[in-house]
């Protein structure tokens, strides 16, 4: 091969490997590293095939002279990876094969000859980490030339560059998915304590809860003065909640304080109000006598 010619292929193959990091995801890549292999590295015809349970499945391929149609038929269709193949040695090895002439090699026949009546061609496995995850065949159909040994290089070269292209647009893809759902959850709850601190306090919601006795009938809340003395902001919505029936830990939940931070408004309550207990504070908060609150 004229020095020149080799060197312009290895220079088109990193020029296509350069446009292919330029597409958006990992769905164009697929679509068009194909087409890039043939247009920009000099070959006839490409296809990209899954390696997957023991076979590799045809799967996406692009023609130079549009003869395709009998390509239809193999796609997804497992050729079980056995005998001696170059596919098969290809698991092993991690390194592209070149076949010479299919009429003296060991190749899968019904495919490669048969139906893609190809002479030669050469094979280079796409990777992803230290295994294969599938192979892109070349050939110079339907020229009448056969591949060598730069065509096998070339191959290489563009398969290990799309290994890692493809893994890196396939990272990058997961990696924006999950920041839009850590995004969505941060959304969420930003939106839910904004509605948390905007709205008043629903004392309905805890009438009846804790432990106060009776027959389950909810009690009556009545705004108070606090007799006994002067309560903070926060220890009358602490008092409110009790008077709601709320135990600590509802309290502390509903005020998004510390159920220890509770105890201490508690006792503040009750020194305030003169009460020896909550059940006192509750009956003092409502106008009532123990002997009401104990009826």
């Amino acid at each position: 091969h004229d020095l020149n010619l080799c060197t312009r292929r290895f220079a088109d193959c990193a020029a296509g490997l350069q446009r292919l990091r330029t597409l958006p995801n990992s769905a164009d890549l697929l679509d068009q590293v194909c087409g890039e292999l043939v247009q920009r590295c000099g070959f006839g015809r490409a296809v990209l095939s899954r390696v997957e349970n023991g076979a590799w499945h045809p799967w996406m391929a692009y023609f130079g002279n549009g003869d395709e149609s009998w390509f239809a038929r193999w796609i997804d269709r497992p050729i079980p990876l056995e005998g001696m193949t170059p596919e098969t040695g290809l698991l092993t090895d991690c390194r592209p094969a070149v076949v010479y002439d299919t009429a003296n090699a060991p190749v899968y026949r019904p495919i490669i000859v048969e139906s893609g009546r190809s002479k030669s061609y050469v094979v280079a496995p796409v990777m992803r980490g230290p295994e294969v995850v599938g192979f892109l065949h070349a050939d110079h159909h339907p020229s009448s030339r056969r591949v060598d040994d730069v065509d096998r290089d070339v191959l290489w070269m563009f398969a290990d560059g799309f290994s890692h292209v493809y893994e890196r647009a396939v990272l990058t893809e997961r990696l924006r998915t999950q920041r839009n759902h850590v995004r969505e959850i941060l959304s969420s709850a930003v939106e839910m304590m904004n509605d948390f601190c905007d709205a008043g306090i629903d004392l309905s919601r805890y009438a009846g809860t804790g432990a106060m006795p009776g027959d389950g009938a909810r009690p009556a809340l009545v705004a108070t003065a606090h007799p006994g003395g002067d309560l903070t902001a926060r220890e009358s919505e602490v008092l409110e909640l009790m008077v709601a029936g709320a135990t600590n830990s509802v309290i502390a939940e509903t005020l998004v304080i510390a159920e220890e931070t509770v105890k201490s408004h508690v006792k503040h309550i009750l020194r305030k109000l003169g009460a020896v207990n909550r059940s006192q504070a509750i009956a003092g908060s409502l106008g009532m006598t123990m002997r009401e609150i104990e009826a």
